[in-house]
């Protein structure tokens, strides 16, 4: 929580964009950690009070998000994103 993001959205026809946020909390937890849903809040967004819910490490394990909170440090960032990558994958070996 309270990590800056980067966060790819898909339309139609193949088109994306990318909003930055801010991660306010988790909504939902899993057993299945990739299905956790986080709470999300975007510096574009209309209301300030406009909150998001999207399972977020779904989105990570898809290259859809960046957590920029480390953006200064590419090697740590990089890192902790292998890390959260063997995490959801170790879980969804778990699950087969």
């Amino acid at each position: 929580m309270g990590k800056k993001i980067d966060h790819k959205c898909w339309y139609a026809e193949r088109k994306q964009t990318w909003y930055k946020g801010l991660v306010t909390g988790i909504k939902a937890e899993h057993t299945d950690t990739v299905k956790t849903e986080f709470s999300v809040t975007y510096d574009s967004a209309e209301e300030d009070d406009d909150e998001w819910v999207f399972d977020l490490l779904q989105d990570l394990k898809k290259n859809d998000l960046i957590v920029r909170d480390f953006e200064s440090q590419p090697l740590v960032n990089g890192l902790i994103v292998s890390i959260l990558k063997q995490i959801i994958l170790k879980d969804a070996w778990r699950d087969l």
